[in-house]
């Protein structure tokens, strides 16, 4: 198959690293994949990083022009035959493009980010433009979960058949706590051996809930000195990073406390990292948690969208209820912080979690049998 990986996102998250990992399977499957990404995206530089060349647009609006032409070249050159858009503006611009083409639509990586609570829509403009698009270019709606998959098929009334949950995967062979090299944060940091490490993994921003660790650690401290937290992430909103350094130096053991900015070796952050906490108040299903639980870390998330698909509340982590309170954040805490046998129990039974429901080579397969499927169908509608 000839497959086109689209992406309009500026910074790099979890729905981007993913959609490289997806291209990277398929092509080690044997398909042709190409990306088109923004210009002067992270994920433009990522993909360079890794020897691969993707097409470049602006990606400015639903059906700006330059981009409408770019994909339309794409499309007719490699001849395309499956789009797999991983974000709303995209699905919207390679949409338009794939109907001209003659085609019935693109495969959509909805990624869904959804509040529980919350699982009927207001009907306003934004409700009806994405309503429009779904009907016009939706060839197949694949969430990363099965709360996601049954969140989008009621907030947005699409039918089943249209809907498919498949899980983001994590490469085993990369997230091995066998094989990976350790210290080499602590040693970068001058970290004790003897000092347990709590790590947060996600981009600065409010929604995040970096402030909520600041305020639990600040408690750990008084019981747990030896205790580090190493916060990792880009900043995608200066206030609130501002906000964060401010709050910080009010924090008595300040100094065990490091914000460490992006880093692209996550594998050597989790292989020193004794507990990873997101303390989230939105996700989707965080690829960040299943790297950590593969990594034998146990995890502390609150309890939000679809990861509770993962994160089992006493068994491989805790989950928090929302709005969090700082005080049972801290306690949940201190109790993996005081316990070694509790903390390796929990890891052993997220790595087996991992390895039967969530291997990257298994759900790559699952894209690649629901592409196929859909060229199929699309080959026995058009009688060839």
């Amino acid at each position: 198959m000839n497959v086109l990986i689209t992406n309009a996102i500026s910074f790099l998250g979890g729905v981007e690293i993913f959609a490289i990992k997806l291209g990277l399977g398929l092509a080690e499957l044997g398909h042709d994949v190409s990306f088109a990404v923004k210009s002067r995206s992270r994920m433009e530089e990522e993909l360079r990083k890794k020897g691969i060349h993707p097409y470049t647009l602006p990606m400015t609006g639903d059906l700006e022009p330059a981009s409408l032409y770019g994909l339309s070249k794409i499309m007719r050159t490699k001849k395309i035959d499956i789009t797999c858009a991983t974000c709303p503006r995209d699905f919207r611009l390679a949409g338009v493009v794939s109907r001209l083409h003659g085609k019935k639509g693109v495969v959509f990586n909805m990624g869904t980010v959804w509040d529980p609570k919350r699982m009927t829509l207001p009907h306003n403009l934004k409700y009806f433009r994405s309503k429009f698009f779904f009907n016009l270019a939706l060839l197949r709606g694949i969430a990363n979960s099965i709360g996601g998959r049954d969140y989008v098929e009621q907030a947005w009334s699409i039918p089943r058949e249209q809907l498919q949950a498949i899980y983001n995967g994590v490469d085993l062979t990369l997230f091995d706590p066998a094989k990976v090299q350790q210290n080499i944060l602590r040693k970068e940091y001058n970290i004790p051996d003897n000092a347990v490490v709590v790590s947060m993994i996600a981009r600065i921003s409010p929604e995040k809930g970096q402030a909520l660790l600041l305020d639990a650690a600040r408690q750990v401290f008084m019981k747990s000195p030896n205790t580090y937290f190493i916060i990792v992430g880009e900043s995608t909103n200066d206030e609130y990073y501002r906000t964060l350094k401010s709050r910080l130096s009010t924090i008595d053991g300040h100094d065990h406390v490091l914000l460490v900015g992006f880093r692209n070796d996550i594998p050597n952050v989790l292989a020193d990292t004794d507990l990873l906490v997101l303390p989230s108040s939105q996700e989707g299903l965080p690829n960040v948690a299943l790297e950590a639980l593969a990594m034998k870390t146990p995890v502390i998330a609150s309890d939000v969208c679809a990861t509770n698909e993962a994160v089992k509340d006493g068994e491989n982590g805790f989950l928090l209820k929302t709005p969090i309170e700082v005080t049972e954040l801290a306690d949940r805490l201190r109790i993996l912080l005081s316990d070694d046998q509790l903390r390796k129990a929990m890891g052993e039974r997220g790595r087996q979690l991992i390895e039967e429901h969530f291997n990257l080579q298994n759900n790559v397969r699952e894209y690649e049998k629901t592409f196929t499927e859909l060229l199929y169908e699309s080959d026995r509608r058009n009688g060839s």
